[in-house]
């Protein structure tokens, strides 16, 4: 992809990758804008302008360190799929987060490392998308620390209590538990609450547990981790579902990609990305790509392949096998060494009796079952 003066493209629009693309940010806007304003035009909310779109884009990609080595692929993917939920990424609203991570992928039967691009729902992201349904009024969260007051109980009659200690240094004091609470429109709550050993556990299973806001922001993530668990007993709106099953994603070990709507996959398609590969399509590759190794190997030279065998054509029906009679059948019993025809159980007496096997083996042994 070239860049500042646009990607190169084939007569039909498809990309064409050139040693000298670079991600910069304004080719990489601008081509966000272009997808946006095409193929995803009916899929965007309307508070997400095109320059609105182009602004957040080249702000990520200028103050997040990484990010524009990501695979193009990873990238548009995220960036277009927390605009079709309505969020900003990389934004002081904290909705949504383009995080760039070095992956292990394996290419042509060879490990390598390579840079993709994540979205992570952030905590407003989750609060913002569960309100809406139009059944949840509000959802917030709080973490408890080591002094504070708190009692909870499920069952038929839910409580929750918490007082924060009001002693000095209470910020400094480990967390214990997070709780998230929403409320619904028909004046009821409803509440979930998780251990700080719960917590880790799933901060465990991110690929961002060393690194990004696990590490600089945990407070903000506990919060956010209380609120992902409340979403699945709360009334969860089309976006809330798609948003949690991204965020939910590298953590199971797929690929965000993979998953994406149905919208977003056809304009990276359209854009001449390969979504299985994250690959772009080459117009002309610089050399001829390697056999698979389940292909037949190609012909030697000064060699040609022989001409196949004539077949019967199709309005030719083969005729049909003529059955031995049984004067045949005890002369080939009898020609053999045994006096037995090969892969016939049947003895020479037998043939020559006619001696149906599978008429009398059903005579003699009993079907499955059968109790006498």
């Amino acid at each position: 992809m070239t860049m500042g003066r646009g990607p190169t493209t084939t007569s039909n629009g498809q990309i064409i990758s050139t040693k000298k693309d670079k991600n910069e940010p304004a080719s990489l806007a601008a081509m966000v804008v272009e997808m946006a304003t095409t193929s995803l035009k009916d899929a965007l909310p309307r508070h997400l302008t095109p320059d609105r779109m182009a602004r957040i884009v080249m702000t990520a990609l200028r103050t997040t360190k990484n990010l524009s080595r990501c695979s193009q692929v990873t990238f548009f993917g995220s960036v277009l799929s927390a605009a079709q939920l309505g969020l900003e990424c990389n934004t002081p609203l904290g909705h949504a987060w383009l995080i760039p991570r070095e992956m292990s992928r394996k290419v042509d039967g060879k490990w390598i490392k390579v840079w993709e691009c994540t979205l992570m729902i952030g905590y407003q992201g989750y609060v913002d998308l569960a309100r809406r349904s139009g059944k949840v009024l509000d959802v917030y969260a709080h973490v408890v620390r080591k002094g504070d007051e708190f009692r909870y109980s499920y069952g038929l009659k839910r409580k929750l209590h918490h007082v924060p200690s009001e002693a000095e240094g209470r910020e400094d004091q480990p967390i214990t538990h997070v709780y998230a609470v929403a409320e619904m429109d028909n004046d009821r709550r409803n509440f979930r609450v998780l251990t700080k050993a719960q917590i880790d556990k799933r901060r465990d299973r991110s690929p961002a547990m060393k690194d990004g806001p696990w590490i600089t922001d945990y407070e903000a993530m506990c919060e956010k981790t209380g609120v992902r668990a409340l979403a699945r007993w709360i009334p969860r709106s089309p976006e809330l579902a798609q948003a949690a099953a991204l965020d939910m994603a590298p953590e199971l070990g797929q690929r965000q990609v993979s998953i994406m709507t149905e919208p977003i996959t056809q304009a990276l398609l359209t854009q001449g990305f390969d979504v299985g590969t994250g690959e772009i399509i080459d117009e002309e590759p610089d050399e001829a790509p390697s056999l698979s190794p389940y292909l037949d190997p190609p012909m030697p030279p000064n060699r040609t392949m022989a001409e196949p065998a004539p077949q019967p054509a199709a309005s030719q029906p083969r005729p049909p096998t003529r059955r031995r009679s049984r004067r045949e059948q005890a002369q080939e019993a009898a020609e053999s060494q045994d006096g037995r025809i090969p892969g016939d159980p049947r003895t020479p007496e037998q043939i020559e009796e006619g001696w149906d096997w599978d008429q009398q083996a059903n005579e003699i042994v009993p079907p499955m079952g059968y109790e006498g």
